[in-house]
């Protein structure tokens, strides 16, 4: 019993590892193409409305470098913009006769779709890091379990062999 336990340990922890360095690393990627993109994030003066001031509030002038802060930029900011300039159309909506708004409409919702695909990467690694924790943890447990079992087997064969 000690071996299976102390081999499962063993695969869980290099299973936790591997997925904590994944999303690490998913982060780390997605941080670093946000932070290339120089982004700033609207001063709250910006923020006309309740909702974006409380979706947008807490990171007012700051850079845009994580998963969260791209969502809500492009749903409390750039979706706003977009909604305003086209008066709530969509590009699809928009016709052959304004080139110039749909053109820009098209920029804008392309920008959002990838402030949203950054998020959703973000989000697949948080959701790798955090599975990796708790295998950690479980191959840690495991590893605990198998040695308190081991050592309570050579505890039972001293006392058989002192008692003969």
């Amino acid at each position: 019993m000690f071996g299976i336990i102390r081999w499962m340990s063993a695969i869980v922890l290099i299973l936790g590892l591997g997925l904590s360095g994944g999303g690490l690393y998913a982060h780390n990627q997605v941080s670093s193409q946000l932070q290339e993109q120089r982004i700033t994030m609207p001063e709250e003066s910006q923020l006309p409305t309740q909702e974006q001031r409380e979706a947008l509030g807490s990171w007012a002038g700051q850079q845009l470098t994580t998963g969260p802060q791209a969502k809500a930029f492009a749903d409390h900011y750039v979706a706003v913009h977009l909604q305003q300039m086209a008066g709530g159309r969509t590009y699809s909506e928009i016709g052959e006769d304004e080139p110039e708004l749909k053109a820009k409409v098209f920029e804008g919702q392309t920008v959002r779709a990838t402030l949203l695909t950054a998020y959703a990467f973000w989000a697949l690694g948080s959701i790798s890091l955090w599975s990796g924790v708790v295998l950690l943890l479980l191959g840690v447990l495991g590893a605990v379990i198998a040695i308190i079992q081991r050592q309570s087997k050579k505890s039972v064969g001293v006392r058989k062999n002192s008692a003969a």
